[in-house]
């Protein structure tokens, strides 16, 4: 029985005191404290630019722009409100054909957080009956394809990985120095805000919440991150074995460490691309290749179902999911994606760009094949052997590279040329939304244990098939 189920057969037969509080001790006091200044550095930028101005219509800098700004003046702005929230507005930049990439992260992320809310939710039913009923049912399964959102990421991180190292390196000599910088500003990207994320979850969010089974969330949080942080810090959480895997402190900051990972080699690949494309694109292609074997083979060997749901019992997610040498194909595939937007076009492709027909039909070609991976798997959330091996085996080996290809082709005309998808993705509103989806990655899953464990939880019983709720008294609604 999973530790959720566990909370909840709890739940329908004990009573949280109504006094019971999280314990604090100098870890937390030291986490508050941290929070607290940086919620100061935030106000005092706004404070001292409104002593300094008369409006924020006359300037909206902190900095006196009549003389060079103090030290302290440029550190404070680092925390001014304002110019920070200038940052997720649209800039008005000529980005040209690559606006597109906003809307795609804002529906990706979307797509993330509404299947983690969904699978969550899901993960506490314990009716099987009514279980296997929603999961046969056809919406579930585009609840299930919002893991392909992951790999979206993972491809857009490519194709801008490539697309920046090409215009900022240039001609110049790619060495270790340059390797090493590299790598150091990409860690520096993420390991702030996955720190603040984990300690604000590990250390303030016990104190946010309260309800039945919320001391057995809090106790489970603070087992994990207590003996797990630091692997999330140093980006080596997503490697192990499974019981380790199942005590992650961050669950879904794998994706992060898979990131940082796949870019120990990333570089090298660039690199390689910038002084000898033909050897740099066969090197792409052969690390590709070898990827999509390695899970060829082990999907041969384990008989992995086509979808990962049910395979918490197995050694999936520590073979599979959460390692880079598994996942990194669809950041290969953006890579060779930026490769082909920075390359000359032939005329083949000048005229699809001209031809509104051709343009209209590349998007449904690449719709078609991204709705296809998603409902192609229906019969296997209603039945786990619904697919044959090779079925089984071909689908967890090339769907996620399918799937990316897929979103590839539907962006296509827009990166050759203005048209109606890239107008349409690459609009003011997405490019805003666009911004905020790490932010949104981060914190979504901190929310959604918060929201279900705390004050009521809605569960299915064994016993019967009505919905019963149990309240901060531990009193049982139907």
């Amino acid at each position: 029985m999973s530790s959720h189920q566990q909370e909840i057969d709890a739940a329908a037969t004990s009573i949280m005191p109504r006094d019971w509080k999280p314990q604090a001790n100098w870890s937390h006091y030291l986490t508050f404290l941290t929070f607290g200044i940086i919620f100061l550095l935030v106000i005092v930028p706004f404070v001292i630019s409104k002593i300094r101005q008369r409006s924020w219509k006359e300037e909206d800098s902190l900095i006196d722009v009549s003389g060079s700004p103090s030290k302290l003046d440029v550190f404070l702005t680092c925390f001014d409100p304002a110019a920070n929230f200038r940052v997720f507005l649209p800039e008005g930049r000529n980005e040209g054909n690559l606006r597109s990439f906003h809307g795609a992260r804002f529906i990706m992320i979307f797509w993330i957080l509404v299947g983690h809310e969904y699978l969550t939710a899901y993960s506490l039913a314990r009716n099987p009956s009514d279980a296997g009923t929603v999961s046969a049912s056809g919406p579930f399964a585009w609840i299930v394809g919002g893991l392909f959102g992951v790999d979206a990421f993972f491809f857009i991180g490519g194709f801008f990985s490539a697309y920046i190292f090409g215009q900022r390196m240039g001609d110049t000599e790619f060495g270790p120095k340059e390797y090493v910088m590299v790598f150091i500003h990409r860690v520096l990207r993420f390991l702030p805000s996955l720190a603040a994320t984990l300690f604000f979850m590990w250390k303030v969010v016990p104190f946010l919440g309260g309800g039945p089974v919320w001391p057995r969330f809090v106790a489970d949080l603070d087992e994990r991150c207590g003996a797990n942080w630091w692997r999330d810090l140093l980006f080596i959480d997503n490697l192990g074995p499974s019981p380790l895997l199942d005590k992650m402190c961050v669950g879904w900051g794998w994706y992060i460490s898979c990131d940082i990972q796949s870019f120990l080699f990333i570089p090298l690949l660039l690199a390689a691309l910038q002084r000898r494309p033909r050897i740099g694109k066969l090197l792409v292609c052969a690390t590709l290749a070898v990827s999509l074997l390695y899970t060829l083979i082990f999907a041969s060997i384990r008989h992995y179902p086509a979808l990962g749901t049910g395979m918490e019992e197995t050694d999936f997610f520590q073979i599979f999911y959460y390692v880079p040498w598994a996942r990194i194909p669809p950041y290969l595939i953006g890579i060779l994606y930026a490769v082909w937007y920075a390359s000359p076009k032939s005329e083949t492709i000048i005229k699809v760009r001209k031809s509104r027909l051709l343009t209209t039909a590349t998007h449904i070609v690449g719709a078609a094949i991204m709705y296809w991976l998603v409902v192609v798997v229906r019969p296997v959330l209603a039945d786990r052997k619904a697919f044959n091996d090779v079925q089984n085996v071909l689908y967890l080996t090339f769907s996620h590279s399918l799937f990316v290809v897929g979103l590839a082709i539907f962006l296509a005309p827009g990166l050759l040329g203005s048209d109606f998808v890239n107008n349409l993705l690459g609009n003011r509103v997405f490019e805003a939304l666009g911004k905020l989806s790490f932010g949104i990655y981060l914190v979504h899953l901190m929310m959604i244990p918060w929201r279900m464990f705390s004050t009521c939880l809605l569960y299915t019983s064994d016993a019967a098939d009505d919905l019963l709720c149990v309240d901060l008294g531990g009193r049982r609604i139907i």
